[in-house]
């Protein structure tokens, strides 16, 4: 059998491949920010490091990041575990300037001793449980998925309509806890990430016509 493309999971928190020419370098399908990822771009180019994790992914993993594993099931092309499960529900990397949030009425706080954040009863966050919204770059809000899956529709609604959008701001700015949009809005879930370009809601709305 020829040499196949390795279909992998960098580090917990990146989905990709290998290719025989570039055995060290992983090449990313999917990437999970709370999972620790630092490029969340779709193709980024990871060298491995003597740090580095890497373990053959299986087809659940596909599942896990929202990436579609039709064609690449052919044992012929590439290599991957096909009997194998991800590791049970993963913990969250620590989010910059978020140590502590309350979150379904729990507060949590980061635990440097165990490596993840944890509420007073002991209960361990996993990446399903949360999701993170980040401002050009820079985390802003954590929330559960139900409610940030609500806020990042409406915000990412009505982009040609500033006045919409203007609207939207007035009400989410403030439960979002910033005062001047502009740029990149990024929700970071369990599956991976999405992003929407946002204009500046201070901006004067250009007239409309008729």
């Amino acid at each position: 059998m020829s040499a196949r493309t390795k279909l992998v999971v960098l580090n917990e928190h990146t989905l990709g491949y290998i290719t025989p020419g570039l055995p060290t370098v992983v090449q990313a399908l999917h990437a999970s920010v709370l999972r620790g990822a630092t490029n969340i771009e779709a193709g980024a180019i990871t060298v491995i490091g003597p740090s580095d994790s890497v373990r053959l992914a299986c087809p659940e993993d596909f599942d896990e990041y929202r990436v579609v594993f039709e064609g690449y099931g052919n044992p012929d092309e590439y290599e991957y575990d096909e009997t194998g499960t991800p590791p049970a529900g993963q913990g969250i990397s620590r989010i910059k300037g978020f140590d502590r949030f309350k979150l379904d009425g729990e507060q949590f706080e980061w635990s440097d001793k165990d490596g993840q954040y944890l509420s007073a009863t002991g209960r361990r966050l996993v990446d399903s449980d949360i999701s993170v919204f980040l401002l050009n770059g820079e985390p802003i809000m954590v929330a559960d998925p139900k409610t940030a899956r609500t806020i990042y529709k409406n915000l990412a609604a009505g982009n040609d309509s500033p006045e919409d959008r203007a609207e939207l701001l007035g009400s989410a700015g403030s439960l979002l806890g910033v005062d001047h949009w502009e740029g990149e809005l990024t929700l970071a879930h369990a599956g991976g990430s999405e992003t929407a370009m946002l204009a500046d809601p201070s901006e004067e709305p250009s007239p409309r016509n008729g």
